[in-house]
């Protein structure tokens, strides 16, 4: 006697592993986000008492606990208004972290790190965020700070700037946006970065 069986069985292809996360030149740096890449500083700039912003692109999955601004020479004398990095997230950027007043933030030279009081949070797409420092007076000198390009602001895209400065501004207010705040368009890209870890720094 003959036992026909007849399987209506399919094969299952096994999934392919899902691709690795593509490696950036951030991350050979440690950042999350950066304005401007350290090999790329060439020059320094001066801020006087003032808010000033520059755009960067936080990566998809990727989250900020640490802001961080390239200090070329430190500033000297007392500060009269504290001293401050922030995050701004969003279509009409919104304050979403900032750190605590830091009173020696800028008067010590090299990257100079503030966390935040609380993680900007993944998302799954790409941001376009603004990384913003308050600069306070100082009673002898005023901090330079390291940065890229120059100063022709006459050729930069009057509907996106990427680099602004609000003079005499002593907070940090809720919205940057040039609608909420007076905006002055800056031709230089001063260099800030992110981590997503906090980092303590005296």
């Amino acid at each position: 006697m003959t036992i026909t069986v007849t399987c209506g069985c399919q094969s299952v292809e096994p999934e392919p592993p899902a691709a690795a996360p593509r490696l950036s030149e951030l991350d050979l740096h440690g950042y999350t986000c950066a304005t401007v890449l350290p090999p790329y500083i060439t020059r320094t700039a001066r801020v006087a008492a003032a808010l000033f912003g520059v755009s960067a692109v936080l990566p998809a999955g990727a989250s900020i606990a640490s802001v961080g601004v390239a200090v070329a020479n430190p500033a000297i004398g007392d500060a009269f208004t504290e001293s401050r990095l922030g995050v701004y997230v969003g279509g009409i950027p919104e304050l979403v972290a900032k750190s605590d007043h830091k009173a020696n933030l800028y008067t010590f030279g090299g990257w100079r790190w503030a966390p935040l009081n609380k993680t900007v949070t993944p998302a799954d797409e790409d941001r376009v965020i603004w990384l913003v420092a308050q600069i306070p007076l100082f009673s002898s000198s005023q901090p330079d700070f390291a940065a890229a390009g120059g100063d022709a602001s006459s050729l930069l895209n009057g509907s996106r700037y990427r680099s602004v400065i609000v003079k005499e501004a002593v907070e940090l207010p809720p919205m940057f946006d040039g609608d909420a705040v007076p905006f002055t368009p800056r031709g230089d890209l001063i260099a800030m970065a992110a981590t997503d870890y906090g980092v303590v720094q005296p």
